[in-house]
Parts: C-alpha cells; sequence; structure tokens
C-alpha cells in the first residue's frame, strides 16, 4: 500500500487545513494497491470478469505496444461526442446499497439530502458546465441531481449536454473536461 497509513493520516490532516483555511473547497484521495501474482493473468479475461461484476459502468482496456494493460470500470463517462452535441456527466457523491429495500432506501434518501454530498456534486457539475460553455454555443444543466443507482453503490448524477462550436477538436474537449474535480479536487491546480 502507498502510501502506507501514517502517510495517509498526514495527507488528510494536510487537506483538513487547507480547506479549513479555504485553500482548497474539495479534495480526492487516492492510493495505490500493488499485488504480486504468481502467474500472468490476460487483461481480456480480467475485463470480461470486470464488466460482470460491475453492471451499468464503462468498461476499458487500454495496452500499449509495451508494458502492462490498464484495465477499469468507471460510473461516469467523460464525455460521449456526435455531431455538434457533446454530453458529459457529473458524477460525485456517494453511498453504499443496503441489504434490505429498507436500509436500501434509507441510503437512497441520506444520498439525496446530504448537504456534504450535494456540495460535492455541485464543485463537480460546475467545473463541467464551466468547461463546456468555453467549447459550446450553449450547455444544459440540471437544476438538481438524481440518483444513479448501480449494484454496489449509488451516486448523485447530472447529464450535461452542450452544442459544440464548429471549430472544437476532440483533443480541446479532452484537455477542457479532464480532470473533473470528481478526480482531482477543487482547485484543480
Amino acid at each position: 500500500d502507498r502510501p502506507e497509513k501514517e502517510g495517509w493520516t498526514e495527507m488528510v490532516r494536510w487537506a483538513l487545513d487547507a480547506i479549513s483555511e479555504r485553500r482548497l473547497e474539495k479534495v480526492v484521495f487516492a492510493r495505490q494497491v500493488e499485488l504480486g501474482l504468481d502467474r500472468d493473468v490476460d487483461p481480456l479475461r480480467v475485463l470480461h470478469h470486470l464488466k460482470a461484476a460491475t453492471p451499468g459502468c464503462f468498461h476499458f482496456a487500454l495496452r500499449p505496444s509495451e508494458g502492462p494493460t490498464f484495465v477499469g470500470a468507471s460510473p461516469e463517462r467523460l464525455f460521449h461526442w456526435a455531431g455538434d452535441r457533446v454530453v458529459s456527466e457529473a458524477v460525485a457523491g456517494t453511498r453504499g446499497r443496503g441489504d434490505t429495500p429498507e436500509a436500501d432506501a434509507a441510503l437512497r434518501e441520506e444520498l439525496l439530502t446530504s448537504a456534504k454530498e450535494r456540495r460535492e456534486h455541485a464543485f463537480v457539475q460546475q467545473a463541467i458546465q464551466d468547461d463546456l460553455s468555453a467549447l459550446c454555443t450553449s450547455v444544459e444543466s440540471p437544476e438538481t441531481p438524481s440518483e444513479l443507482m448501480l449494484a454496489r453503490g449509488r451516486h448523485l448524477h447530472a447529464r450535461l449536454t452542450g452544442t459544440l462550436r464548429p471549430d472544437v477538436t476532440a483533443p480541446e474537449l479532452l484537455d477542457a473536461l479532464h480532470p473533473t474535480p470528481a478526480v482531482g479536487g477543487v482547485p484543480s491546480d
């Protein structure tokens, strides 16, 4: 595990201080877990099993000519481009799934009414709206998020749609949107 517990605790303390001093608004932590295997694993077989375990997600496998394959599943799609229309998704704010229908409904209600989760989602949604507005002639964004329910969890979700200017390129769109605050926090720098 990297960072180990001591390093992780230090990062959390630093972030809490930065938030209280208003230097940061939203932080997204990540850690690396490295596993050693006795034999090679077929990445496409891993992807097949990942698809079965994570329905409703976007699945990918990227394999350069040399090196390891990057396999994953994400509940959000950065963008979909068709003609002059672009669609992006703000996904932030998370709760698990309940063991019973009653517990599941309670977790759903908790997510939808949580001021903290709504605030975190608003950072992501506003950033995507701002990024799309710089490249589009118009952007449509819902006033309130909905629920994105998955097999193992649920998130607040908003679908944003824009009409792209004719001169916009795919690399410009990618550069503008990635990383969203859901991945990189606020401010992104």
